[in-house]
């Protein structure tokens, strides 16, 4: 792995544009079931920190 690609043990993604995103946007083939799990557990988490905060 080049070395300006390594910092601090991890691997950082760069894209020198947009339309890289939207190249490989749909590769996995879940048809949505994917995102829509991300925002059924953003949505719960958003709901568990109203509540936290609420008392």
């Amino acid at each position: 792995m080049p070395a300006k690609i390594r910092k601090h043990h991890r691997i950082v993604f760069q894209s020198s544009a947009d339309e890289h995103f939207e190249k490989i946007a749909g590769i996995l083939k879940t048809k949505g079931k994917l995102t829509k799990a991300i925002l059924k557990e953003r949505k719960k988490e958003k709901e568990l920190e109203e509540k936290k905060y609420s008392k």
